[in-house]
C-alpha cells in the first residue's frame, strides 16, 4: 500500500520535527520532560558504562545497534533526539575505548563509524543550548577513538595519497569554522560575547583532539599531527598563525 507507506513517512517526519511547530509554553513543557528523562537516565548510565568498561567481550551487534540509532538522530531535530544522544553517546564512547574484541569492531563497524565522523564533529560545534556537557564530552571521546583507531582508510593503490580522515576533518570542517569564528571576533572586538568565545574554545579543543588522534594513528596521519602542533605553538607564542585553509598539508 503506497499511500500507507507515505502516511507513515509523513507521520515520522512530523514527529521528528514536531518541536519546531510547538508554541513556546508547549515547547518548554516538552523540554522539561526531556530534561527529567535525562536526569533519570544519568542516574542509571554509570552502572551501564562501567559494565561496558569491564566487559571482556562486547557483542558486535550491540555496537552496530548503538551506531545505527545515533546515525538516525544526527542531526537532532527535537529534544527527544537530544535525550537519545545523551544516553547513547556515553555508551558508545566507552565501547570504543574498550580494548577487548577491538579488531572485530574495527572490521565490522569501521565503515559506519567513519561515516559518523563529520556528523559528530558538526554536532559538537553547533550552538545548541539543549546539548549538555555529558553529550559534548562523549562526542569528543568518540571522535578521538574513531580518528585514532576505527576510521577506515581506502587501501587501494590509486587512493593511497588521498587525505587521511584527520586531515579531512581539519580542512573541511574545523578550518572553515575557525576562520569564520575569528573573522566574527575581529570584526566586532568590542562585542566579544560569551557565545563567540565559547565557540572559539570548542573549535580549538577539536583541533587539538584531531592532532592528538593523528599522532596516535601514525602513518600518513603523522603529518597532520605536526601541522596541528605547529598551529597551536604559533597561536600560543606569536598570538597568530597562518590561515587554516592556507596550510599546506600535501
Amino acid at each position: 500500500d503506497v499511500t500507507g507507506d507515505v502516511n507513515v513517512i509523513c507521520q515520522d517526519d512530523l514527529k521528528n520535527g514536531i518541536d519546531n511547530l510547538m508554541l513556546p509554553d508547549a515547547r518548554q513543557k516538552c523540554q522539561n520532560q526531556a530534561d527529567k528523562q535525562l536526569d533519570i537516565a544519568y542516574s542509571v548510565l554509570p552502572h551501564l558504562t562501567i559494565a561496558y568498561e569491564k566487559s571482556s567481550s562486547i557483542p558486535i551487534q550491540d555496537c552496530k545497534y548503538i551506531i545505527s540509532n545515533i546515525s538516525n538522530v544526527l542531526p537532532p531535530l527535537s529534544e527527544w533526539d537530544e535525550v537519545r544522544l545523551g544516553v547513547l553517546l556515553p555508551i558508545l564512547s566507552v565501547i570504543l575505548e574498550n580494548n577487548s574484541n577491538q579488531e572485530a569492531r574495527i572490521r565490522e563497524c569501521g565503515d559506519s563509524l567513519t561515516r559518523l565522523l563529520p556528523h559528530l564533529a558538526e554536532y559538537h560545534l553547533q550552538p545548541n543550548p539543549d546539548q549538555n556537557d555529558v553529550s559534548k564530552k562523549s562526542v569528543a571521546r568518540c571522535l578521538f577513538s574513531i580518528l585514532a583507531i576505527y576510521s577506515v582508510d581506502d587501501c587501494e593503490e590509486e587512493h593511497k595519497e588521498e587525505r587521511c580522515h584527520s586531515q579531512i576533518m581539519f580542512q573541511d570542517i574545523l578550518s572553515p569554522a575557525l576562520i569564520q569564528c575569528v573573522e566574527e571576533m575581529t570584526q566586532t572586538p568590542n562585542n566579544l560575547t560569551l557565545h563567540r568565545l565559547s565557540m572559539f574554545q570548542d573549535i580549538m579543543n577539536l583541533v587539538s583532539l584531531v592532532g592528538r588522534a593523528a599522532a596516535c594513528r601514525g602513518g600518513k596521519s603523522s603529518k597532520m599531527a605536526d601541522i596541528v602542533g605547529r598551529l597551536l605553538v604559533d597561536l600560543a607564542c606569536k598570538g597568530y598563525a597562518s590561515k587554516a585553509d592556507e596550510i599546506n598539508i600535501g
